[in-house]
């Protein structure tokens, strides 16, 4: 994207999306952080825990799904999928709705694929079409200590 483009989306966002951005920049710090030292099942909690910081809806679902990754591209990363999960989940929770993360695996061959998504009443963001087997989210942090989750 050129960069007079992105300056156009950068300056059309409210202030409600820039209040969002600076909590996903916070959360993805402390997410970041906690997968370097931390068991992964206690990231997830944290994550679930937040309480709703703002009014419910005062940013769409789906725009918040959009601006979960901001605070990496920010930086120049492309975020995971658990880690775009994780401050997506985080987000959703602060603005008063009922988001899950969701883990899932399956096996290709004689490797085994992980995928994480969050599911939010209804609606399910970064779910992919390929067909996952769901797992508990404190078994799949139990799974994995957070060393493996280093980019």
């Amino acid at each position: 994207m050129r960069l007079e483009a992105r300056v156009r989306r950068v300056a059309a966002l409210t202030r409600h999306e820039w209040r969002v951005l600076a909590d996903g920049a916070i959360a993805a710090a402390r997410i970041e952080l906690g997968l370097r030292t931390r068991p992964l099942a206690s990231v997830i909690a944290w994550a679930e825990s937040r309480s709703a910081a703002r009014g419910p809806g005062a940013v769409a679902a789906h725009r918040l799904s959009v601006l979960s990754s901001w605070p990496y591209r920010a930086v120049g990363w492309t975020p995971s999928c658990l880690r775009r999960s994780l401050v997506l989940t985080t987000l959703l929770r602060q603005s008063g709705q009922p988001a899950v993360l969701c883990v899932g695996v399956r096996r290709e061959g004689a490797q085994i694929r992980a995928h994480a998504w969050v599911e939010c009443g209804a609606d399910a963001f970064d779910a992919t079409a390929e067909p996952f087997e769901r797992l508990n989210p404190t078994v799949a942090g139990r799974i994995s200590r957070s060393a493996r989750w280093s980019p």
